[in-house]
């Protein structure tokens, strides 16, 4: 039973190893025990057939009937002492097997300890293992959580990219709607900037016309100053003349002089003219020029 319990894989408990070695030894005894007071009775059962007959052979020596009393006290003597003999040899066979059945009983004791060192030992790879789960366990719930609290992170961060795409897809928007109005403004300024430049180019032809017109009233005037100075110097003389007359001159004198103030007084308003019209292109030529 042992063996098939070693046998088997799985280590006896200790109460099957103490059922174990109770059974072999109570076996062995019980064997042990019956022969032995077998042995005992046939012995004393002998030992009194022996005193009978040495009784028997002392008082019984001339009767048959005694004779024959004492054939068969001795053949049963015999028959006693063969089953002693066959007792003897049970009990050394079951002391043999008793040897025998100590020897397995120690083998099996020994497999018994290797399997219990070796149930230890499975047992604290178990305990290893079970340790290991429950860290692994440990280590799998822990990996839960982060895998939770990355999916929430995830989803916060989705829901923000989400709003911050609504965001800069407002603002686009709005920069698109401005870069349109900006674009209608420089439309408006290409428009304008053309006017602008159609406008100095008549300025520009419009200015070169009044640089020739001033440079023609240049001319004019350059001829004016001319004719001013003449005029200048037609007065002196003309004051000259005049002043000699005050000083006591003649009457013809008098009357010549009167004579030319009145050929000036015809030639003042000319030369008031003359005098007039050179202002005026001056005055035009230092305006066109600031322009």
């Amino acid at each position: 039973m042992a063996e098939a319990t070693v046998d088997n894989g799985v280590p006896p408990t200790e109460e099957e190893e103490s059922a174990a070695d109770s059974f072999f030894d109570l076996d062995q005894d019980s064997k042990a025990g019956d022969i032995s007071r077998k042995l005992e009775s046939l012995e004393r059962e002998n030992k009194d057939m022996k005193e009978r007959i040495t009784t028997l052979t002392i008082e019984v020596e001339g009767s048959e009937e005694e004779k024959k009393l004492f054939d068969s006290i001795a053949s049963r003597a015999v028959e006693l002492e063969t089953e002693v003999a066959r007792l003897q040899h049970d009990l050394i066979t079951a002391m043999s097997e008793g040897e025998e059945a100590t020897h397995e009983v120690a083998e099996l004791k020994k497999a018994i300890a290797e399997k219990g060192e070796k149930l230890d030992s499975i047992e604290k790879e178990v305990d290893a293992l079970k340790k290991e789960k429950a860290e692994s366990e440990k280590k799998v719930r822990e990996l839960e959580r982060k895998v939770g609290l990355l999916e929430v992170k995830e989803i916060e961060e989705k829901s923000k990219r989400l709003r911050v795409e609504e965001e800069m897809r407002e603002k686009i928007d709005e920069k698109d709607r401005e870069i349109i109005v900006f674009k209608r403004r420089v439309d408006e300024l290409v428009s304008e900037l053309d006017k602008w430049k159609l406008e100095k180019k008549s300025v520009e032809e419009t200015l070169i016309l009044s640089e020739k017109k001033s440079k023609e009233m240049e001319f004019l005037i350059l001829q004016l100053q001319r004719e001013v100075e003449e005029a200048q110097k037609v007065i002196t003389g003309l004051k000259e003349k005049i002043l000699d007359g005050f000083n006591g001159t003649d009457r013809d004198v008098q009357l010549s002089v009167a004579a030319q103030d009145m050929g000036f007084n015809w030639q003042l308003p000319a030369v008031a003219v003359a005098a007039a019209a050179a202002s005026a292109g001056v005055v035009y030529v230092c305006y066109a020029r600031r322009r």
